[in-house]
């Protein structure tokens, strides 16, 4: 009985443990800037499934979603987290909210805690005129 018990004991503490985070790059943009979104969850070894729809109102996607992986084995004890990120640029300036996501990771459903964005205007002149290109070329003849 003690066997099972422990079993039980372990077997839940597993499943219940995982834990989801999500974060922004920055909280306050400009208009022709971009930030990235993450979601991190722990304790877990296959890819979770997120609805992003919801962000397509405010934000438009330019990357994403990269996924990562990252293992750990510390003393014998193991670790394992996946992260997902997006790029995202905003559609307009002002305030705008990443709102909370839903995460299904198998059977659970974990939700994402909203972002609040500050998007400044910022002047097309101004954007432009950091712009810096320089090509350099390493031959002089180009052959077709």
């Amino acid at each position: 009985m003690v066997k099972f018990s422990l079993f039980l004991l372990f077997f839940f503490s597993s499943i219940y443990s995982q834990q989801l985070s999500s974060t922004v790059s920055s909280n306050k943009i400009g208009l022709t800037e971009s930030l990235i979104f993450t979601i991190k969850i722990t304790d877990i070894d296959s890819n979770p499934s997120v609805d992003i729809k919801q962000i397509e109102d405010n934000f438009t996607i330019i990357s994403g979603p990269n996924i990562g992986s990252e293992y750990r084995f510390v003393n014998g004890n193991r670790t394992s987290s996946r992260s997902i990120s997006w790029t995202l640029i905003a559609k307009s300036h002002g305030s705008l909210t990443i709102p909370s996501l839903n995460v299904i990771v198998g059977r659970k459903t974990l939700i994402t805690e909203p972002h609040e964005i500050i998007v400044s205007k910022q002047n097309t002149d101004q954007s432009i005129k950091d712009l810096f290109l320089e090509v350099k070329v390493s031959k002089d003849k180009a052959f077709v």
